[in-house]
């Protein structure tokens, strides 16, 4: 029902305007002329929307104003709304693409940087240099370059899984060494035989095991020449004799390494034992006034080792209980070695003629035993932590010359034991505690000295 004209309904039909007339003409005349003009205009419109093949729709509003809607215009405005839609999904997608691409990208560049720096302190802390006629920084180990030289060695320097785990450290000794020869051009040389590099690896593990860039001594280092000439003076002097010799030396009929003096060298570290026993022929060892640590209880794997010297270091633990059966002189005066003398040793270190084992940490008693190794000379055990009676055994070696007992808590009648001899080199006594009228010196605890007159 109209609201302005309750009294008509206007209906468009094929065409015709149906009418239904109020009984006031006037009014009715008025009302149906405005709606007659409404309806032409509309019809105007119809036709012209008709040329251009648009369907319409009327919809009258309270004004009595035509509003044209189009399907296709609704259509189209669908078809926009959709495209926006998938434009602005497309738009997330492309931002979420980006700023994770973006994120990505920053994590790899940041990692390379921490990489790369990782990389630069590494290489800063392993410097590596050629080797020159005076000590030098420790190479870097290189695996692939070293593959060849490894499997010509390995059969000689490892024995276990163990010992091959020290080549995956790059600062290892062992590695070292072997990143040393890789540029050493008589290792190098294909015609040289394997125990020429078997000399220079011991030697160059020797190095790096203590500390031989601080070495303050010039007569040893690590040099592209013969490890013959690793020395001051050439190879002369007296094998026997660690004062006249300094650096490595080799023998005269085998021409392998057979003396090595590096006293006061300010060594440090502990002894490469297992590196060393490639050295065939090496019978004499001296090391006294470094700062050498750890046991020397592999002291026996140098087989062809007489004399070893070690005065003034850091030796800790107990002595060995076998050394190489041409062993016959030991000298660990002032280290710290504990424990008592081994009972083998009655047997097990013959022929061995010095025993030098002064201001230690030693304790037990002297054993009986020594008396029956042959040829015995000397044996100073003075100022350790020893106990017991001096066995009267000792008093009947004829061969026994020098005895330094005083700075322990032994006892005994010293006068019946060895006042008998009439040979003595060294008899040195705490006179007050154990009377010797024969010892050629006498030291006296309580006042701190001993009589050297």
């Amino acid at each position: 029902m109209d609201e302005d004209f309750p009294m008509i309904r206007v209906t468009p039909h094929q065409g015709e305007i149906v009418a239904r007339l109020a009984p006031d003409e006037t009014h009715l005349e008025a009302i149906l002329s405005s709606r007659l003009r409404h309806e032409i205009t509309h019809r105007a419109e119809a036709r012209v929307l008709d040329s251009m093949q648009l369907p319409t729709v009327l919809i009258p509003d309270k004004e009595e104003d035509i509003i044209i809607v189009t399907t296709e215009a609704k259509d189209e405005s669908k078809v926009r709304s959709k495209k926006n839609r998938i434009c602005i999904i497309i738009v997330v997608i492309v931002l979420l693409v980006v700023v994770g691409g973006g994120g990505l990208l920053y994590w790899l560049l940041a990692g390379d940087e921490k990489e790369g720096t990782i990389t630069q302190e590494s290489s800063r802390k392993v410097p590596t240099e050629s080797p020159v006629l005076e000590p030098i920084a420790s190479p870097t180990f290189s695996p692939v370059q070293l593959d060849p030289l490894l499997e010509e060695l390995i059969p000689f320097i490892v024995e276990t899984e163990e010992d091959l785990l020290v080549f995956r450290d790059p600062l290892s000794p062992q590695s070292q060494a072997l990143a040393w020869l890789q540029d050493d051009p008589i290792t190098m040389e294909p015609s040289r035989p394997i125990e020429t590099v078997l000399e220079r690896y011991a030697l160059a593990v020797l190095y790096y095991s203590t500390s031989g860039p601080s070495w303050t001594t010039e007569y040893f280092m690590l040099q592209d020449e013969d490890v013959c000439e690793w020395n001051v003076q050439g190879n002369v002097g007296n094998a026997s004799d660690s004062s006249s010799r300094f650096g490595v030396y080799c023998s005269n009929e085998t021409g392998r390494v057979d003396y090595i003096n590096l006293q006061d060298n300010n060594m440090e570290g502990t002894l490469p034992w297992k590196e060393l026993s490639l050295l065939s022929d090496l019978y004499v060892l001296t090391l006294d006034y470094n700062g050498l640590a750890g046991p020397v209880l592999e002291l026996r794997q140098l087989k062809s080792l007489g004399i070893f010297w070690a005065i003034a270091n850091l030796f800790t633990g107990p002595l060995p209980e076998d050394v190489s059966p041409g062993f016959h002189e030991l000298d660990l005066t002032e280290n710290m070695m504990t424990g008592s003398i081994p009972a083998s040793w009655a047997t097990k270190i013959s022929p061995i003629t010095y025993i030098h084992l002064f201001s230690n940490a030693l304790t037990g008693t002297i054993l009986s035993g020594l008396a029956l190794v042959p040829g015995l000379v000397a044996l100073d055990v003075a100022e350790n932590l020893m106990t017991g009676t001096i066995p009267t055994e000792l008093g009947q070696v004829s061969t026994f010359t020098q005895f330094y007992f005083n700075g322990n808590s032994f006892t005994g009648n010293v006068e019946e034991i060895f006042c008998h001899k009439t040979d003595w080199i060294r008899l040195v006594a705490d006179c007050e505690i154990t009377p010797c009228s024969c010892c050629t010196f006498c030291c006296f605890p309580e006042e701190g000295y001993c009589d050297w007159a």
